[in-house]
């Protein structure tokens, strides 16, 4: 993966052109509006744009309807698997979560690139009285 250029790249500072790092949870979280974090070069407060959420959160949502359909397309597999190391009572401690855990994986790993790829920061602007 190529670094961009500061100043040209998604994660460049609007402030002052320089590249940041940007906090995978200021991608991620669509409820956050006000989440601002500070620029590395010129610690300016800056937050990531409300598109660049919608997209990060709109990927999140198809991460976990894929999640979600694996695992009613896949159960009988993972029934039979979990019979092999489980006894019967004990499968549904196992099978229970399963899905809670791939619901979380599928929207950690299908936000995050379009998040990435619609990249844009803009200024925190002070807050009104």
């Amino acid at each position: 993966m190529t670094q961009g250029l500061a100043g040209i790249a998604g994660n460049s500072c609007p402030l002052c052109g320089e590249l940041t790092d940007v906090p995978v949870v200021n991608v991620l979280v669509l409820a956050w509006n006000s989440a601002s974090f500070r620029c590395s070069a010129c610690t300016g407060r800056i937050r990531v744009a409300s598109s660049t959420r919608a997209m990060g959160f709109l990927g999140s949502v198809l991460g976990i309807a894929v999640a979600v359909w694996i695992y009613f397309h896949f159960f009988a597999w993972f029934d039979r698997a979990a019979a092999c190391f489980l006894p019967k009572p004990w499968r549904g401690f196992f099978l229970a979560p399963l899905p809670v855990a791939m619901g979380f994986g599928g929207y950690v790993l299908g936000g995050i690139p379009p998040g990435r790829w619609t990249m844009l920061l803009e200024p925190m602007s002070e807050s009104r009285p």
